[in-house]
């Protein structure tokens, strides 16, 4: 760069260089220029020579042309470019020395400046080296013999600062869509509005070569696919096959998969996403990473035989590298929020189940003076009917004998639904009792029973139930405990499975002794889980139901339970088929049995 800057000062000393230039203006005549009655001088033979010294030390290619493209003067650097004799090309027609052609080429200089009156200054890239120079024309006060106009052309390589000026300009772009990308993630939007708002961002940006139209996508770890976000452009058919792309699936899957962008410039084999009137187009599909994995894909149209452009692969990988850093930080704090939510919901609860504790304090006495006296009714009036059907007869008339056998039933059902709520106050205390951490010998067949009745209204609407509770020992645990997680596991198969045919779907338990284990399973004909879902379905806050149905904690709680009591959990499950859940608890020994040698 020094050098060419030194090349740069030598033609700012050039007399020829500028009509402007005062050297040049004030120039004297004689020494090679004769003094002209017109504007300008006349450039003899002698002036060239006086010259020659001072253009061949430039380190670019320096010559003087005429209007009509004759070369008067060339420098050494031409030269030993053309492999020529100077000789050779003084005098010579510009085109067909230099290019070879019989017309000047498309992009000469010398012809936009004759037609324009002033100097032209070009960069031109040479597509079959990618190098670039600067072709320029300079009008200078001086005149051939013959009256031409006298021209300096000069040509130099400006290759390394172009691309320097053409990376400053990369990067600013760069910067600006990614500062535009860091303003978004600092709004109130949500995730999926802040995809929207990022692909308008790229989509608008007037440089890029692409289409207006596009889409972004997003991993789905249980769906294990990509799952449209945002979009812009796309036709309904498009929006509907493309709504959960799988790994590996057309080029966006390919993407995700190979986490490399995958161009295409027309529909090639890899597109494997086919509809009616679909039209050509390419695509730029871009894996957005986070953490050092895939976690989205930005899919962009282009026009059918668009060429790849490396600046533009570039670019946009720089974006969606920033655009994963952006969403992994939403994603966080959506999480965040979720938690945060889920927290004062579990406290909620806490606070509503102390409450229930109090409440089941309170009823049970009330409760008790019923039964009793319900039950002393029901005795009095069967006593009464049974001394009418004596031999006495006292009670003869058939009317008061129809009302006291009316009021025996009635009394029957009061006594009837008096024990159900005493049997819900039972299981009432066994949830409330959940911070005794107490433990004792336990029939497991009731504590199931107990979150069998505190689940049934979740259960009714949704499938038919089955038990099967054959006779079990004992295990050593608490109540409460262990009755919450057998809940938990119930409300989670009743929500498997939507509301509304009860027929079709089942929800059975069954419990047994297997290898030294009380076993008790949960099944279901629900919705099941895909792999990925089991692989985190025991995390805390982990949750595929909404808010309104799910905090995340339940299964997390129900493992926690389990191995405080030394036992264990299992899952089988298929997507769509169902769901069985295997609580393994150790059976509790008896003292006989801890003895050694027994």
């Amino acid at each position: 760069m020094a050098q060419d800057d030194r090349g740069l000062r030598a033609v700012e000393q050039l007399p020829l260089a500028s009509c402007d230039n005062e050297a040049l203006r004030d120039a004297p005549p004689g020494d090679g220029l004769e003094l002209n009655l017109g504007d300008k001088q006349v450039l003899n033979a002698a002036g060239l020579a006086s010259i020659q010294p001072l253009v061949d030390s430039m380190p670019y290619f320096v010559m003087l042309v005429d209007a009509r493209h004759r070369i008067l003067l060339v420098n050494t650097s031409i030269v030993r470019k053309m492999g020529r004799p100077a000789t050779a090309l003084i005098g010579a027609y510009c085109p067909k020395a230099i290019h070879g052609l019989d017309a000047p080429i498309p992009s000469c200089p010398l012809q936009e400046a004759l037609a324009k009156g002033r100097d032209v200054e070009w960069d031109i890239e040479d597509p079959a080296t990618g190098r670039w120079v600067s072709s320029g024309i300079f009008p200078t006060r001086y005149r051939t013999d013959d009256g031409e106009s006298v021209f300096l052309h000069s040509v130099r390589d400006i290759t390394e600062a172009k691309h320097a000026a053409m990376d400053l300009k990369r990067k600013a772009r760069t910067h600006a869509a990614l500062a535009a990308l860091l303003h978004l993630s600092s709004t109130d939007l949500t995730l999926d509005g802040l995809l929207q708002r990022a692909l308008d961002e790229i989509l608008d940006i007037p440089w890029l070569s692409v289409d207006t139209k596009g889409a972004i996508f997003l991993m789905e770890d249980e769906t294990q696919g990509l799952r449209m976000r945002a979009q812009r452009g796309l036709c309904h058919a498009v929006q509907d096959a493309c709504t959960l792309v799988p790994l590996g699936h057309c080029l966006c899957g390919r993407a995700a998969t190979s986490g490399k962008v995958e161009y295409a410039a027309d529909l090639d084999h890899r597109h494997d996403v086919h509809y009616d009137g679909m039209a050509a187009h390419g695509h730029y599909c871009v894996p957005i990473r986070s953490e050092g994995r895939v976690c989205g894909v930005i899919t962009l149209y282009l026009r059918a035989g668009h060429r790849e452009d490396a600046e533009e692969v570039a670019f946009l990988q720089a974006v969606a590298d920033g655009l994963g850093g952006i969403v992994n930080r939403k994603l966080a704090e959506d999480r965040c929020t979720t938690a945060r939510e889920n927290l004062i919901q579990a406290d909620r609860m806490a606070t509503i189940g102390t409450l229930a504790a109090g409440v089941v304090h309170e009823i049970k006495n009330p409760l008790a003076y019923v039964i009793a006296n319900v039950d002393y009714g029901v005795n009095q009036l069967r006593n009464l009917l049974a001394i009418g059907e004596g031999s006495a007869g006292r009670i003869t008339d058939p009317c008061v004998r129809h009302q006291l056998t009316e009021l025996h039933h009635a009394l029957g059902d009061a006594m009837d639904g008096a024990e159900r709520l005493r049997g819900i106050v039972r299981d009432m205390r066994t949830f409330s009792n959940m911070r005794n951490e107490s433990t004792a010998l336990l029939d497991i067949n009731q504590v199931v029973e107990s979150a069998i009745n505190i689940a049934f209204a979740e259960i009714k609407p949704r499938a038919r139930f089955t038990k099967n509770l054959p006779p079990l020992p004992a295990v050593a645990g608490n109540d409460g405990r262990l009755g919450q997680a057998f809940l938990n596991l119930l409300v989670n198969a009743a929500q498997a499975i939507p509301e509304g045919c009860p027929s079709e779907n089942a929800i059975g338990v069954c419990t047994s002794v297997e290898a030294g284990e009380v076993v008790v399973r949960i099944s279901d004909t629900g919705n099941g889980m895909a792999p990925a879902v089991q692989a985190h379905m025991f995390d805390a806050f982990f949750s595929t139901k909404d808010s309104k149905h799910g905090t995340g904690l339940g299964l997390w709680i129900t493992r926690n339970i389990v191995i405080a009591h030394s036992g264990r959990i299992e899952v089988q499950s298929k997507l769509g088929e169902g769901t069985t859940f295997s609580v393994h608890l150790p059976i509790a020994q008896t003292p006989d049995e801890e003895k050694p040698g027994t």
